[in-house]
């Protein structure tokens, strides 16, 4: 059968190698569609990805508010 993981694969490996692509998202400055492919599955891996993407649009966010705070003030 060709469907067969190798042997020396680790079970997690694929959802790994899931997760890595909606980094990519991140690193591409592309929050959207990271956001997008970590909600597909419920693993660890992809959940860590949902929080990274929370805590860049909070971190982000506020910026925004404190320059424009700056701005008027």
């Amino acid at each position: 059968m060709t469907d067969q993981k190798p042997k020396d694969e680790h079970p997690n490996a694929e959802l790994l190698q899931s997760a890595t692509k909606g980094f990519e998202y991140l690193f591409s400055n592309d929050i959207v569609s990271a956001r997008e492919h970590f909600k597909k599955r419920d693993d660890p891996f992809h959940m860590m990805g949902l929080g990274v993407c929370g805590f860049l649009e909070a971190a982000l966010g506020m910026e925004v508010r404190v320059a424009s705070f700056v701005l008027e003030h």
